[in-house]
């Protein structure tokens, strides 16, 4: 089943403000928000503490073994400098 994470600039499908949110198609062209939408907030769990950014962009995601291993996001805390993040996932999909 073809999956898609987008930016949810409103927070409109993850009810979270801003934040990244799942999408599921049967087709790969009807997409509808999946039960549990919300991927990410704004916000980035580092090993020292969690760290709030003003934008996650153009997720991206690396399969190993053919599921979901890592999210890879550009991310900035200001206009000036934007850094690359790769975010480790804990992937269990069970179809809804």
């Amino acid at each position: 089943m073809p999956l898609a994470i987008v930016k949810d600039m409103k927070g409109i499908f993850t009810q979270s403000g801003k934040s990244l949110a799942l999408f599921r198609s049967e087709d790969g062209f009807n997409w509808q928000q999946a039960e549990h939408p919300l991927v990410s907030p704004l916000v980035i769990n580092w090993q020292s503490g969690r760290q709030k950014v003003n934008h996650l962009e153009r997720p991206q995601v690396w399969l190993k073994d053919g599921k979901p291993a890592v999210l890879f996001c550009a991310a900035d805390v200001d206009r000036e400098h934007s850094f690359n993040v790769h975010i480790p996932l804990n992937y269990e999909y069970s179809g809804n």
